[in-house]
């Protein structure tokens, strides 16, 4: 049976998430005539036709495409189906005639509409078909269930970084609070190409694309859009201070960038008519930000790129057919193809990666500089450093985790998501991994060899993913990991020896030095699987207690202080290192170093957690591959590390095994 839900003019959304008066006090604009006329050309309704309005929402653009199919002899039919009964009574009330509720990423027709048991002509949807990440092909497979042979879809979606601007502030704000932004995203933004293969999948014909800019006003600001679009999907089920000082934090971030409000992209297919098969079209929006020159009035910032592509039309066997003229159709589709942005416009986006790729090489290539430097002035260092990143992050983001009361003077800890006892084990890991790791320089290991380790750790990754995850990896994966597992084999033993080593032609002198190293060796290697064993733990306790990280952070290095009680006098002895190193000319330089590498520290975990938001988890481990490789080279170049080119080729190995063991996964992904 239709739901037939006569509804309430509330703002309290419904069971979908969705409140119809809301939704039309705050964003008007999405059926606005400028927002939809141009998808609406794409349709060219006819008189009498059979259209059928995926995600009708209040049914404003429903009762245009009425009026459409009704003109002329007449005889046409529209129907909307929403997911909202809240939308539904709405547009009842603004006068659809023919209206349900259904999901349409699996449609269920009523049985008892007379109207629903034939075929339609078109289906119709605009900006509703990024909100199916749940199940995008099922969408095309419910509009395929609809639709008559040769029928068609035409809709306007959001593509690949749509509405970036907006959602690198609000994963911003939610990491900063311990909550996975990844995982409450409820947005499907592909990118042409990969709608396309779903199109062509679901036995869809698509031959067009296109990237068409907007502009779009906001009539109650970027805090409306927040309100109808992110307070009930990113940032549902949160409580409503929290929720609030979120959205408050966003604004507050994107009124003091230099890319002005919002940033929204988005894409479109268009899809021929063939015997056989449907067409759909998908007229998209690319919206990239503007520069902060521009008016401060609440609206979308556009940047323009137009793209066309064509597809050529499969034969019954699915194969396409061999091309008669000299060259191939998708040649000819490029020559023609809108040369695309402008500097001025792209330079923002641009901007965005290059300060982000700044805080990642700038931020962790000072912080190993710097790890490197204090080494150097005394490579028994390791465990006041080890303190000191201790102490400064737990100060650093304690902040976050204090309560100040009324009539109390002393701040109380925040109700804890975790409970204390589930940090013990991590704790002990954590510490323990991090002294042996700051350690191993004393035992003749230098840094070179340390940033090679480092980079194994997929290695030991994929060790504890097979025996304690039961994961199965791909043979490439497996073949890189061997190349990896060689060249950190081949770099250990060249032995590249640090240059504060003093250089002796003793035997007993070199049998001692050789044990010392060794020794260091098992140090670094026991640090690599806690390390892996670390993260481990990690996802045991966020799988059970939901994403709060930042609490494991705190808690992690905030409960380990206690345990340096133990190692005062070495940390001790470290500190006053510092302020009595020869080789400095100034008693603050050595003490600048060490700040400057706590600092830099946390400039390169934002760096690195800022990029994950940006980019895939492929493109993020290359850019850190090649910035271990940087640091490695900076190592060799700046403080003249021991190299020799059985350490260079087992480097090498190391960092295209990484690079290879990513592209595995990504390809084992898209399959």
């Amino acid at each position: 049976m239709i739901t037939n839900t006569t509804g309430e003019h509330s703002d309290q959304p419904d069971s979908s998430g969705w409140s119809a008066s809301l939704y039309n006090r705050s964003v008007p604009f999405v059926y606005s005539p400028a927002f939809t006329a141009p998808v609406l050309e794409l349709l060219a309704a006819q008189p009498g036709e059979r259209i059928i309005d995926f995600g009708c929402g209040s049914g404003e653009v429903t009762l245009e495409l009425q009026r459409y199919v009704s003109g002329g002899n007449g005889g046409g039919l529209v129907v909307g189906v929403d997911l909202s009964e809240s939308m539904i009574a709405q547009a009842r009330r603004n006068g659809v005639q023919h209206a349900f509720v259904s999901d349409i990423q699996a449609l269920e027709l009523p049985s008892d509409v007379p109207y629903l048991h034939g075929k339609f002509d078109a289906v119709f949807s605009n900006a509703v078909l990024h909100w199916c990440k749940r199940d995008p092909a099922g969408v095309l497979k419910s509009a395929k269930k609809v639709l008559k042979p040769g029928g068609r879809i035409v809709a306007e979606m959001g593509g690949f970084m749509n509405c970036i601007g907006v959602r690198s502030a609000l994963y911003g704000a939610l990491r900063s609070r311990g909550y996975d932004p990844v995982a409450r995203d409820p947005w499907y933004f592909p990118s042409m190409e990969d709608y396309v293969k779903i199109l062509v999948t679901e036995g869809f014909t698509p031959t067009h694309l296109s990237l068409t800019p907007r502009v779009t006003p906001l009539p109650t600001g970027l805090s409306g859009w927040l309100q109808v679009f992110a307070r009930t999907s990113l940032l549902a089920g949160l409580p409503e201070g929290e929720a609030r000082e979120i959205m408050d934090e966003v604004l507050e971030v994107l009124r003091n960038s230099s890319v002005d409000t919002i940033a929204l992209v988005g894409q479109g297919v268009k899809v021929a008519d063939t015997a056989g098969h449907c067409r759909s079209t998908l007229l998209p929006e690319l919206v990239s930000a503007s520069v902060a020159t521009a008016p401060r009035r609440p609206f979308l910032s556009t940047a323009a790129l137009f793209c066309t592509m064509s597809v050529r039309r499969r034969h019954a066997s699915g194969k396409h057919p061999r091309s008669t003229t000299p060259h191939s159709p998708d040649d000819e589709d490029a020559k023609n193809l809108d040369p695309g942005l402008s500097v001025s416009q792209i330079a923002p986006v641009i901007l965005d990666y290059y300060s982000t790729l700044s805080l990642v090489f700038g931020g962790c290539c000072t912080n190993v500089w710097t790890y490197e430097q204090l080494l150097m002035m005394n490579p028994r260092i390791g465990s006041a450093l080890t303190f000191s990143q201790m102490l400064f992050i737990t100060l650093q983001s304690l902040s976050t985790f204090l309560r100040w009361q009324p009539g109390h003077w002393i701040p109380r800890l925040k109700p804890r998501q975790v409970p204390l006892q589930q940090w013990a084990l991590q704790v002990l890991v954590l510490t323990t991994g991090s002294l042996l790791n700051n350690w191993a320089f004393a035992y003749q290991v230098p840094l070179t060899l340390l940033i090679v380790f480092r980079s194994a750790g997929l290695v030991v990754s994929m060790i504890f993913g097979v025996v304690f995850l039961k994961k199965r990896y791909s043979w490439m994966q497996i073949t890189s990991v061997i190349v990896v597992s060689s060249g950190v084999i081949l770099a250990t033993l060249s032995r590249p020896r640090p240059p504060s080593a003093a250089s002796t032609n003793s035997p007993s002198r070199s049998s001692e030095d050789m044990r010392k190293y060794m020794t260091g060796v098992v140090m670094l290697v026991v640090s690599l699987f806690l390390t892996s064993f670390l993260g481990l733990l990690q996802e045991k306790t966020y799988k059970k207690y939901g994403p709060c990280w930042k609490e494991g952070v705190f808690y992690t290095h905030f409960l380990a202080l206690p345990m340096f009680i133990f190692l005062r006098s070495d940390i001790k002895q470290g500190i006053s290192s510092l302020s009595q190193n020869p080789s400095s000319s100034s008693t603050f330089y050595p003490f600048l170093i060490l700040g400057g590498n706590l600092v830099s520290q946390l400039v390169c975990v934002s760096g690195v957690n800022r990029l994950s938001s940006q980019v895939s988890s492929v493109s993020t481990n290359l850019v850190l591959t090649a910035r271990k490789a940087l640091s490695l080279c900076l190592s060799v170049w700046w403080f003249g590390n021991g190299w020799n080119a059985q350490l260079a080729m087992g480097a090498t190995m190391v960092f295209l095994g990484s690079a290879l063991f990513t592209a595995g996964g990504d390809t084992k992904a898209k399959k």
